[in-house]
């Protein structure tokens, strides 16, 4: 198997987060993150204790520089319950308060995040393969969670395929990527915006689209 970095994230103070399959860094036990200062060497003050018990496909600080985000395959994270998504301390450790009910079985998705992107309400767009989020089957493969982690209820939007990339822009559209062929059951080739709501923007036209996934 090949063991990867997946993901990484750039801190306002030039420190380094990786994320992805690998188990140690440097001969330290890290389990899938790890955060390095700048010069290389493994940060000790990040400390995510057991880690992610799966890949973490995707990372991300917030705006404040407060917050980091984590995607991927896992279940949980240092032992507890977070289904493919968790919210976690500039120290490494997971934000249970604020984020993600452990103790909630439809908390999270319940299938492979390969995306992540924050919107400018502190909203977190998500993508990948699974065919709900927080329980709800309308975020099919792309959906959103609010700030305090419970699925957006009015956000809908379905893909028919794998959906491997997204980016947020300032109007708070979603641009999203993948191996789709229809979006909300439109034919949109690979390629598409959706609008804050989930629906198909039809102000943006890519014709064809490209000949192969985008990632």
């Amino acid at each position: 198997a090949i063991i990867a970095v997946l993901a990484i994230a750039i801190q306002s103070d030039d420190k380094i987060i990786i994320a992805g399959d690998f188990t140690t860094f440097n001969g330290t036990s890290r389990s899938r993150i790890a955060r390095l200062n700048s010069n290389g060497t493994i940060d000790n003050s990040f400390n995510p204790g057991q880690g992610a018990n799966g890949t973490i496909r995707s990372v991300l600080i917030d705006s404040t520089g407060t917050n980091i985000y984590i995607g991927g395959d896992f279940t949980t994270y240092n032992g507890i319950n977070q289904n493919r998504v968790a919210r976690l301390r500039l120290d490494g450790s997971l934000d249970t308060a604020g984020f993600i009910n452990p103790n909630d079985p439809n908390s999270g998705v319940n299938g492979r995040v390969r995306s992540l992107a924050l919107d400018s309400t502190g909203r977190l767009a998500l993508v990948g393969d699974f065919t709900s989020v927080g329980g709800l089957s309308s975020q099919v493969r792309i959906g959103r969670l609010l700030a305090n982690g419970s699925a957006d209820v009015g956000f809908a939007a379905t893909a028919n395929n794998s959906v491997l990339t997204v980016a947020v822009d300032v109007q708070g559209n979603l641009l999203v990527g993948g191996d789709f062929a229809t979006i909300n059951g439109l034919n949109r080739t690979r390629i598409a915006r959706l609008l804050p709501s989930g629906e198909l923007d039809s102000t943006i036209n890519f014709g064809t689209g490209p000949n192969n996934f985008v990632a």
